[in-house]
């Protein structure tokens, strides 16, 4: 504790100018590692008082140097152990980080010396996390269920028996590479991948050339990672929810059931877990198939297909792949699956207990590329029309897939639905599911736009000029001189010659218009 003479000094020094500068520095993207030596000066924090130790501590966490904030937040806890903030910003940080011993001796601690009256911090903690704590204080249960998801992780993300790869980083170049550890990989290995202290990853073929685990990578392309600012990092995110989407339908139609990981820097990885030996080979073919039907409409990103090899040839460990939910050392990013609910590891490590190692025997061989004639028949047409132009119009399928998502669509994107499939015998119940959908749905404003449809369908160069997709143009066989993407289910432009002609039913227009009106007044009002 201090003495009377410190405490009167700390009263009668003005910290702020340099807490000041250092929140500037971190502003300012500063060298990280000189924030943290100043954050670690045991000499100033030992002089600090206590409002401004806890802004100390904030600081740290700006800074991401999550080891100087605990160093900070242990020092407050011991010079103020009443503190409140303290204690409810210490627990907050270490919920984020999954940090469940922690957790639980930083909460036995404020409850210590915080009274009945005082526990403000009890709030943050929700009914989950006390329930998660308490099953936390029988160490042999928790230890068990831990070993267990820790050997399921191990049986999945399983490559060559004996060696291992670990990554590193410099920070003085900035590179980064791994180097072969050759040994068995423990479960001890896996808890420090999880866990953050180290980065592991899998050789995938094995010594006698098969494999136990396929990947396909999807990565942002390299000329435009440089270049990447708000409205691109839009139309970058509206591609790889479109190619997550396409890469389960496709694995699905040859009955695979991949594991969709993000991979902490770049992109996703894609997981297939395979039993009975396959070759290399057989799975390197196998998944570039896959990836074969979709890289030409991809704009942003390219796909690699692991194994890279057919076989290993001399003493070549082949490729490798990074292990899932560890810390990318180059980017400070985690790894996580986006379909689990949870960001917790062990949410995410039960999570992956439902997928299974897959018999190849089960698997459709048949290599294809996706055509109007190998496309699958549904028995609601309408959905068959939907899934088709999804399926092999890129720029128009990743709209519909926002649609099928449940998520929103810009104002420009829903004329293109308007101006395309409002066009079919069928439009008006098409557009209506494919709305329907959207959290600012109204029936009867659909109805209104559907009844001002006049000309032809949209074409495909206009499709592509207002979404700014730059791939290729599709190919059909009956183009005619007029593309649309509606070619893709049969139809030419002829079919809709007269369209604008046809004359709608002037009284439902003027009741659909009146609705509109009274909705929009109700708004207003």
């Amino acid at each position: 504790m201090n003495t009377a003479a410190e405490n009167k000094h700390n009263k009668n020094t003005d910290y702020s100018l340099i807490t000041q500068r250092i929140e500037n520095k971190i502003l300012e993207g500063k060298n990280k590692e000189e924030i943290e030596k100043l954050l670690l000066n045991q000499d100033m924090l030992n002089k600090l008082p206590e409002k401004i130790l806890l802004k100390w501590s904030n600081l740290a966490r700006m800074n991401c140097s999550i080891d100087v904030a605990e160093n900070i937040y242990m020092l407050i806890h011991k010079k103020f152990p009443k503190n409140e903030q303290a204690y409810e910003d210490h627990i907050e940080m270490l919920s984020l980080l999954n940090e469940k011993e922690k957790l639980i001796k930083i909460s036995a601690l404020a409850k210590l010396h915080i009274s009945k009256s005082e526990k403000k911090f009890v709030n943050f903690i929700n009914k989950k996390d006390e329930n998660e704590i308490e099953k936390s204080f029988y160490p042999l249960e928790n230890m068990r269920k831990n070993q267990e998801l820790i050997s399921y992780f191990s049986h999945l993300f399983s490559g060559r028996d004996g060696v291992f790869a670990r990554q590193w980083h410099s920070k003085e170049s900035g590179k980064q590479g791994y180097v072969p550890v050759r040994q068995k990989i423990s479960d001890e290995d896996i808890e420090a991948h999880l866990s953050g202290r180290d980065t592991l990853g899998i050789y995938l073929i094995k010594e006698n050339n098969t494999v136990d685990t396929g990947v396909i990578d999807a990565d942002i392309k390299k000329e435009i990672r440089t270049q990447i600012d708000k409205k691109l990092k839009f139309q970058i995110n509206r591609e790889a929810s479109w190619l997550v989407r396409r890469i389960k339908e496709i694995s699905a139609e040859k009955k695979l059931k991949p594991l969709t990981e993000f991979s902490g820097n770049k992109g996703y990885h894609f997981w297939f877990f395979l039993r009975d030996n396959p070759d290399a080979g057989f799975v390197k073919h196998l998944l570039e198939s896959l990836a074969r039907e979709i890289k030409n409409d991809l704009q942003y990103f390219n796909l690699e297909v692991f194994p890279k090899q057919n076989h290993l040839s001399g003493k070549g460990l082949g490729n490798l792949v990074k292990l899932p939910l560890g810390i990318h050392k180059k980017s400070g990013k985690k790894s996580y699956f986006p379909e689990c609910r949870s960001m917790e590891k062990d949410s995410q490590l039960e999570f992956i207990k439902k997928y299974k190692r897959q018999s190849i025997k089960e698997i459709k061989i048949h290599d294809k590329q996706a055509d109007v004639k190998n496309f699958p028949v549904k028995k609601n047409s309408e959905e068959n029309e939907v899934l088709k132009i999804k399926n092999l119009c890129p720029p128009l399928g990743q709209i519909i897939s926002q649609s099928l998502n449940k998520k929103n669509i810009t104002k420009t994107e829903e004329k293109i639905i308007y101006q395309t499939f409002g066009f079919l015998p069928q439009g008006r119940r098409i557009v209506h599911k494919l709305f329907q959908r959207l959290p600012d749905y109204n029936h009867h404003i659909v109805d209104m736009y559907l009844t001002k449809l006049k000309g032809t369908p949209l074409g495909c160069r206009k499709i592509h000029n207002i979404t700014g997709y730059t791939g290729d143009y599709c190919y059909f066989e009956k183009n005619g001189s007029y593309l649309t993407p509606l070619l893709h289910l049969g139809y030419s432009p002829d079919h809709f010659k007269g369209r604008s002609e046809k004359k709608e039913s002037l009284q439902q227009a003027l009741e659909n218009l009146k609705t509109a009106v009274s909705i929009v007044e109700r708004y207003m009002n």
